[in-house]
C-alpha cells in the first residue's frame, strides 16, 4: 500500500480546516441573522405604539408588561437595565401627569413634555437592526 505524498496530506488538511472555518462562519452569520429578525419582529409593534404616542399622548394606552419583557429579553445584556429604568420613568411620568375631570371623571394628560422625553429615550431601544 502506497502512502500519500506529504503535499497531498497537507492539501487535504488545509481543505478540511478551511471547510470547518467556512462552516462555522456561515453558522455564526445565520444565528446573527435570526437574532436580528427576532428583535425586529418584537420591537416593531412597540415602536409603532411609541411613535403614535409621541404624536398624540393618550392617558389610556401604555406598553404592556409582556411586550416590554419580550423586548427586554432580546436586548443586549448591557442595554436591559437602562431600558427597564427608562420604561419605569416613562410609566411614572405618565402617572404623574394624569388629570381627572371633576365633573365627568374622564382622564387627560397635563404635562406631556416629560412623557415625550421618555418616549424619545425608549425609541432608541426599538431601532431596527
Amino acid at each position: 500500500m502506497e502512502s500519500l505524498p506529504d503535499s497531498k496530506i497537507l492539501a487535504h488538511l488545509i481543505t478540511f480546516c478551511l471547510g470547518l472555518i467556512v462552516g462555522y462562519y456561515g453558522h455564526y452569520l445565520a444565528l446573527k441573522r435570526d437574532r436580528r429578525k427576532e428583535f425586529n419582529e418584537i420591537s416593531q409593534p412597540i415602536r409603532e405604539f411609541l411613535l403614535n404616542e409621541r404624536i398624540n399622548p393618550s392617558p389610556h394606552g401604555t406598553i404592556g408588561k409582556v411586550d416590554a419583557d419580550r423586548l427586554e429579553s432580546v436586548l443586549h445584556f448591557w442595554q436591559r437595565r437602562a431600558f427597564r429604568k427608562s420604561l419605569n420613568a416613562y410609566h411614572q411620568a405618565k402617572k404623574d401627569s394624569l388629570i381627572q375631570d371633576p365633573i365627568y371623571g374622564s382622564y387627560s394628560l397635563g404635562k406631556i413634555d416629560a412623557i415625550i422625553m421618555h418616549i424619545e429615550h425608549l425609541l432608541r431601544y426599538t431601532i431596527r437592526r
